[in-house]
């Protein structure tokens, strides 16, 4: 009974990991959406400016 209650907390460590991954990735993936056009600005007017 013990393996079986330790298996069960381990699959449900592991699909809360899982869901926290995902989360983050949908709030990266978001932020992306929302501000990928002033990074990518950002980043090319500093390379630039090292250029000059």
């Amino acid at each position: 009974m013990e393996l079986i209650h330790s298996k069960i907390t381990l699959y449900a460590l592991m699909a809360g990991l899982v869901l926290a991954f995902a989360a983050l990735s949908a709030l990266a993936f978001a932020g992306w959406l929302s501000y990928g056009a002033e990074i990518l600005l950002t980043m090319s007017e500093t390379a630039l400016s090292y250029c000059f």
